[in-house]
């Protein structure tokens, strides 16, 4: 589901949460994503590759007000409490195709949702069927072969919106995060 305006969002509370971003110093000199888990236990999430060490979420007010008026939406499942912040170096960097099914988010009976800041981006989904599974046995070495799998549907991740992924999203779908568009001189 998309949400183009979150209802109680308001510019003082978008810069507040735009200058607790700005002190996480989640910066790089790559086309790598960057991430930092906010979180109320003492767990460590691992993303892909990487192990996230838990950061108070309560050092994060505004970032925990974001989370209330998303958990207050009909439409989700009102109980998360955690968050993954991730920044993107360059309009190049992406996030490959896969699955938030990792046992500390219980991706199966919680919404899973992205509120975006900053350049746009494209949260892709790809159906996960035998066919996907064909099309990427097909493809070329040349890329790696998830790239090559067009979405089945997309929403776009636009500055101050929210995709929310209804539980059991993560069992029949994959999602990514497209690489940016280069501004046109």
């Amino acid at each position: 589901e998309h949400v183009p305006v979150l209802p109680g969002m308001d510019e003082n509370l978008f810069q507040k949460i735009t200058e607790e971003l700005d002190s996480m110093n989640l910066e790089g000199k790559s086309n790598k994503v960057h991430t930092l888990w906010l979180s109320p236990s003492s767990e460590d999430y691992c993303f892909g590759n990487i192990v996230n060490k838990p950061h108070p979420i309560n050092n994060f007010p505004s970032i925990f007000k974001l989370m209330g008026l998303i958990n207050d939406l009909p439409s989700t499942t009102n109980n998360m409490d955690a968050c993954l912040v991730t920044r993107y170096d360059t309009q190049k960097a992406k996030l490959s195709l896969h699955k938030d099914d990792e046992d500390l988010i219980i991706s199966q009976s919680s919404s899973i949702c992205t509120y975006s800041i900053g350049a746009p981006r494209s949260l892709e989904f790809v159906l996960d069927t035998t066919q996907v599974e064909q099309r990427t046995t097909r493809a070329s070495r040349s890329r790696p072969a998830q790239e090559l799998i067009n979405a089945d549907f997309t929403l776009p991740a636009t500055n101050g919106t929210l995709n929310i992924m209804k539980p059991g999203a993560q069992q029949v779908m994959r999602h990514r995060i497209a690489p940016g568009v280069a501004p046109s001189d």
